[in-house]
């Protein structure tokens, strides 16, 4: 359960009552209460935390909030090289918060620059547990507008909080998060006094600055789909007083392992105003789908449903439906947001690529002991190190399948992904560890796994987008498998405005890669997208601007 929660439960009104994803909090909240103190001493770090926000009658009082952020934000992970961040998108939004209900209204114009430069205006309103979606959030034609789902609702939601930490403290004022004194650390010369918000693993710190008095930065735990356990750290500076005897940080940054991933700044700030209550209300046509567990998971997993609508591509984490489409006897085509392919070998199966997360490797494996009874997936192909397209591989390594990726990668995945910490969303390979077996490609050959029927051949590829960069080819069949350099189309989507690439150099990288390679492809198989003949591939490629 998270330490955030920020909706109310469904037994509750809209002004008070528990909270969903406080439940294992509620036990222990009455036994922090007692021994702690409702209110404690003045100079405890506690009370430090809630007068560097105003104190707690102002945070009681606060009725509503606004302002104009500006700011940037960047993709952990997604960098060419691994463990970096790759600057995706720079924004101006209009946001506004009523505490009583939880309500939410965000006005974005937000103009994306990965993979291509794009500027979309929509609105957010969240309502408690539901949410609404009015305008383009997400690439034309593929995200439309509507109900947002349960746990991209708590994952937005729950992403304001640690931007905004009046709305966590003011509940911890009304008593519905549990927090606690935690000593006093030094960091870089300065004193902090420590808060512990909710409790372990999830738990939140908070860090007052003793000299000036500020709150510093909270860290928070949260699940990485590729690293697994991660703090992310938010920073609070240029403080100001706000009407209402409120204290307001101007400037608030979200630290990643892999670097700053998040940056805005405020202006207009309003606090106590009137603010029509309709703004945040969903239209009569919004069916406010409710799950708890759902929610819950969302909250864990801000990190990719914030990082992923930021690129304007809210696609839904969990994809457990397996799609197939048989391209030759044994060889499977496996559509999703993010596609695999799936090769019979003599004893086994070969999947070329895990992507997105352990509920789609679990739905895959799944189908593949149907589908090739007494034939387990024993070796993975990762074509590059991108979150969305690496973070199925953990499931396969508990199962003990060999995963194959470029020789410059192996430190990486060994130490990174498949050595990280997972308390926060255990998976398999935390409940029963085991040493990855991991083979490399070389970085100047072929690495072949060889069978009678079905070899395979993974070769790297000279690519800008992941330095890393693999594709797969089946020799017998014809078939090439590459993830974001082409993007097979159809013709109705093309004549819609998409484009069969993310840049025009990645797709000429893939097909300077097929000709360095000496290979002759019948069809192109993508990890977006789906399959286009090879004909149709060079009408594109000399198409190009």
């Amino acid at each position: 359960s998270s330490p955030l929660s920020i909706r109310p439960s469904l037994g509750s009104t809209r002004s008070g009552g528990s909270h969903l994803g406080l439940a294992a909090f509620g036990a222990t909240l009455s036994l922090l209460a007692a021994a702690c103190g409702d209110k404690p001493g003045a100079d405890s770090p506690t009370e430090q935390a809630l007068d560097a926000l105003g104190g707690r009658q102002a945070l009681s009082k606060m009725s509503s909030l606004s302002f104009t952020a500006t700011g940037s934000a960047s993709m952990p992970n997604q960098a060419s090289e691994p463990g970096g961040i790759y600057p995706a998108a720079h924004f101006v939004a209009g946001v506004s918060y009523l505490p009583e209900g939880r309500r939410f209204r965000i006005e974005n114009q937000r103009t994306i620059n990965y993979p291509f430069e794009i500027t979309l205006t929509f609105t957010q309103i969240i309502d408690g547990a539901a949410g609404w979606i009015d305008g383009t959030q997400g690439v034309p034609f593929l995200y439309p507008p509507g109900d947002i789902a349960p746990d991209k609702t708590a994952a937005y939601a729950t992403f304001q909080a640690l931007l905004n930490p009046h709305m966590i403290f003011r509940q911890i004022v009304d008593g519905e998060i549990p927090a606690h004194d935690a000593g006093r650390a030094t960091r870089d010369g300065k004193s902090y006094g420590q808060v512990t918000i909710g409790l372990p693993p999830l738990a939140l710190t908070a860090y007052v600055d003793e000299t000036t008095g500020d709150l510093a930065r909270l860290t928070v735990p949260v699940h990485d789909t590729l690293l697994c356990d991660v703090d992310l750290e938010i920073t609070y500076a240029d403080w100001t007083a706000a009407p209402g005897g409120l204290r307001y940080p101007l400037t608030v940054t979200v630290g990643h392992p892999t670097g700053i991933i998040y940056q805005e700044t405020r202006s207009g700030l309003a606090v106590n105003e009137a603010i029509d209550a309709a703004r945040f209300t969903l239209p009569p046509e919004a069916k406010r789908p409710v799950d708890p567990p759902s929610a819950a998971l969302g909250e864990k997993r801000i990190l990719f449903h914030e990082m992923m609508s930021l690129i304007g591509v809210p696609s839904p984490l969990t994809q457990t439906t397996v799609h197939e489409t048989q391209l030759a006897p044994g060889i499977f085509f496996l559509d999703a947001t993010h596609n695999s392919l799936a090769v019979e070998q003599a004893d086994h199966v070969v999947l070329i690529e895990a992507p997105l997360d352990r509920e789609r490797s679990a739905a895959i494996a799944a189908w593949a002991a149907q589908k090739f009874p007494g034939k387990p997936i024993t070796q993975v192909i990762a074509t590059h190190h991108h979150f969305d397209h690496a973070g199925g591989l953990r499931h396969f390594v508990a199962a003990g399948a060999s995963i194959v990726v470029h020789e410059s990668t192996k430190a990486f995945f060994d130490d990174r992904v498949f050595g990280a910490s997972c308390t926060v969303f255990p998976d398999d390979l935390a409940a029963h560890p085991r040493a990855a077996s991991v083979k490399t490609v070389p970085a100047l050959g072929t690495l072949r796994l060889d069978d009678p029927t079905n070899p395979i051949e993974v070769d790297p590829i000279a690519s800008s987008h992941a330095a890393d960069m693999v594709v797969a080819y089946l020799p017998n069949q014809g078939i090439r498998f590459n993830s974001d350099l082409n993007i097979p189309l159809p013709d109705d989507l093309k004549q819609a405005g998409l484009v069969p690439y993310f840049t025009p150099k990645d797709f000429r990288d893939l097909a300077a890669g097929i000709q360095h390679h000496g290979l002759l492809p019948a069809v192109i198989v993508g990890g977006h997208g789906g399959v286009t003949p090879m004909t149709v591939f060079n009408a594109d490629l000399a198409a190009l601007p």
